[in-house]
């Protein structure tokens, strides 16, 4: 088996979490540099308790912190996740609806999600159906009118009644 040899597969969904991931971290460093900027500044060095209680006061306040930006990147993480995975989702549904012959079906994402790209090929073969079955549909009805047409030999309109029932039964469905 051969190994992955292209890493950024979808530049834009790609950079775009990583982008996520180095903002998070900068928001780590920044609100840890506050917090210890805060502290020098908010309790004068008289006042400040020895270095053991400074300690442990840093650690619980700074495990505040960390609690709250866990909280706070993990909801950031839900909102980002359910940009790929809803469009994830949206898409599927429309492939399964445009498998089982619903034609009409096309995928609606929101500006955000990412995606895009793969909604709109979706929709161009949602579209491309929609002018294959007309032309079926065209088709069938000119075959039955073949099929009508008295002047025409039996066995040619046998065939093309039997090709216009193919086709209007069973076959202007996209699904088998």
């Amino acid at each position: 088996m051969s190994q992955r040899k292209i890493y950024l597969v979808d530049r834009d969904i790609q950079y775009g979490l990583l982008k996520s991931q180095i903002v998070s971290t900068l928001a780590i460093i920044v609100l840890c540099a506050f917090y210890l900027l805060l502290v020098q500044v908010i309790v004068p060095e008289q006042d400040r308790p020895s270095t053991h209680e400074n300690w442990q006061l840093i650690l619980k306040l700074a495990g505040l912190l960390i609690v709250v930006f866990v909280l706070i990147l993990g909801i950031y993480s839900i909102v980002q996740s359910h940009r790929i995975a809803g469009a994830a989702f949206n898409i599927r549904r429309t492939m399964s609806a445009l498998a089982t012959g619903d034609i009409q079906a096309r995928v609606k994402l929101r500006d955000k999600d990412y995606l895009q790209d793969l909604a709109e090929a979706v929709n161009e073969l949602g579209e491309s159906l929609s002018r294959e079955h007309g032309a079926v549909a065209e088709a069938a009805a000119l075959l039955a009118a073949i099929a009508q047409d008295e002047s025409l030999p039996e066995p040619t309109r046998a065939r093309a009644r039997e090709l216009a029932q193919r086709l209007a039964g069973g076959r202007t469905q996209v699904g088998p």
